[in-house]
């Protein structure tokens, strides 16, 4: 955050102030929250949003253990490009391919049905939010019963569904990096058992 912002500053007032079909929103991974990060968004004064992440939400989500990342996302929060560790505009190949990415993000389309939808229906938010508490309070168990209630309503809620997985299979998704295999193999049985 510290170095970066100043660069994205530049970034975003040289290349793309003047489009406005293209926003930046940086987000700071800290656990202990804004007022940690507050004095460096302060200084280098962006004009995009900075939000903070006090709760690891995005690592989880994501499935990133290194920072920064970039996120390509179009219209309805489709992804069409993902950058993992070591994001730095002031790569040359980084900073090439996000002006590609700015002015034709259809070259970066690598799968239409690929996105990131985070809505749930109030019912279901409910749920979560019982769920969230509960496990903050260190009902691991019980959240996580409220938890597969989200999934199955919304069998297509990748988030919750994940963050059960990353709980009761740490070694999937953290020891050694994110286990894509494990969790293809892990929807491809849960599609049978609901077939």
């Amino acid at each position: 955050c510290r170095e970066q912002l100043p660069v994205w500053q530049e970034f975003y007032k040289n290349e793309m102030v003047e489009r406005g079909d293209v926003e930046l929103l940086s987000i700071a991974v800290d656990f202990q929250g804004a007022d940690v990060v507050r004095p460096y968004v302060d200084k280098a004064n962006p004009s995009f949003t900075t939000v903070v992440d006090s709760e690891n939400v995005l690592a989880r989500f994501l499935g990133f253990k290194a920072l920064p990342n970039g996120y390509f996302l179009e219209p309805g929060l489709k992804l069409s490009e993902s950058i993992k560790g070591r994001f730095d505009i002031r790569n040359p190949e980084i900073l090439k391919k996000t002006l590609e990415w700015i002015n034709n993000p259809a070259l970066y389309d690598k799968d239409p049905q690929e996105s990131i939808d985070e809505s749930m229906s109030s019912e279901e938010q409910s749920i979560f939010d019982n769920g969230l508490m509960l496990y903050q309070k260190g009902n691991v168990q019980e959240a996580i019963s409220e938890w597969r209630k989200v999934v199955s309503m919304d069998p297509k809620n990748w988030i919750v569904r994940k963050q059960v997985w990353a709980i009761i299979h740490p070694d999937k998704f953290y020891d050694a990096g994110v286990d894509f295999d494990w969790q293809r193999l892990r929807i491809e049985s849960e599609t049978t058992k609901n077939s």
